[in-house]
């Protein structure tokens, strides 16, 4: 979750809130069946996750097709989910070991080390994913309405540079849910927030970016995807 730290430091009993928020969020997502087709099946098994703090570690219980389907579908759905609550995301998704021991909600290892570096440095609200990972799902394929899963994307990041990276096209597989005029303004997207973070001019500078950020990747995707007629855009 973006903005917890100096949410908690400001206010504990919003944090708080925000952080129920987002475990309905979770909570609401991990109840969904995930079915996968050719032959149809249920996949939404093969994740487990648990809650450290603002964060949701997520990770598949093998390495197999399935295990990647379920995983993109459902760290697509805890990205647009939790907007729905009022709490902006950021994560990563990467292929490589990882050990857990569920009822005492432990986890380690190289995925999740190199989950969180390609999510950490990252200004913007969004999901960026590895190589192996990319690969294993074009290979499948994994698509939403006929658009990939993952595209290529110029990410800001937090040292200043732009670089071209693999992202998770939420906003596409999600289309359905933005209801507004296309080109959705970076404080119509924020006005939801204020309630944790406060109005948008108030934010410090490279918060305000992050959001920016996001609302060019949001505009980008859906004027890109939807027919001109029929242009809208989010909640």
């Amino acid at each position: 979750m973006l903005g917890m730290k100096s949410l908690a430091l400001r206010n504990p009993d919003l944090a708080w809130e925000a952080l129920c928020r987002l475990d309905k969020a979770r909570r609401n997502r991990l109840a969904l069946s995930l079915m996968a087709f050719n032959p149809p099946r249920d996949i939404h098994n093969r994740v487990r996750s648990f809650v450290f703090s603002d964060s949701i570690i997520v990770f598949t219980m093998s390495d197999t097709d399935d295990d990647l389907m379920a995983i993109v579908i459902l760290v697509g759905e805890l990205i647009a989910r939790p907007l729905h609550y009022c709490i902006p995301m950021r994560g990563g998704i990467a292929h490589d070991r990882f050990l857990f021991n569920l009822e005492h909600s432990l986890g380690v290892g190289p995925a999740l080390v190199r989950a969180h570096s390609l999510s950490e440095g990252a200004q913007w609200l969004g999901i960026c994913v590895d190589q192996e990972v990319c690969d294993h799902a074009i290979r499948i394929p994994i698509q939403s309405g006929g658009h990939p899963a993952i595209i290529p994307w110029l990410v800001p990041y937090k040292d200043g540079r732009t670089t071209e990276s693999l992202v998770l096209d939420w906003v596409v597989s999600h289309r359905n849910n933005w209801t507004v005029k296309l080109p959705l303004g970076v404080k119509q997207f924020h006005q939801p927030f204020e309630r944790f973070f406060g109005p948008f001019e108030d934010l410090p500078d490279d918060v305000r970016r992050k959001y920016d950020n996001t609302v060019r990747f949001v505009n980008n995707r859906l004027l890109e995807q939807c027919p001109p007629d029929t242009q809208t855009a989010g909640e």
